[in-house]
């Protein structure tokens, strides 16, 4: 995938995951069909931050669509059970 992508930052939606206490913003990367999630984005992130100097980070919210833990993981439960 180009990086001229990510350097956008085009991402899908924000994950919001508690660690600790803390929000840590996960970028969700949906390209050509592919998502892009977790750990990866969460590297990617990194990558973008340090080595290309992008105003990225995991622990400030960024604009678009937040989708929080637990409560999406409450939703996929109740719908694989329905």
């Amino acid at each position: 995938m180009p990086l001229a992508l990510f350097l956008e930052d085009r991402r899908h939606h924000t994950d919001v995951i508690p660690v600790d206490g803390r929000p840590w913003y996960v970028p969700n990367y949906h390209v050509d069909g592919q998502v892009i999630w977790g750990l990866s984005a969460m590297m990617l992130v990194e990558l973008l931050a340090e080595g290309f100097g992008q105003p990225i980070d995991l622990h400030r919210e960024p604009p678009g669509p937040l989708c929080y833990f637990p409560d999406r993981l409450l939703r996929i439960q109740q719908h694989a059970t329905s």
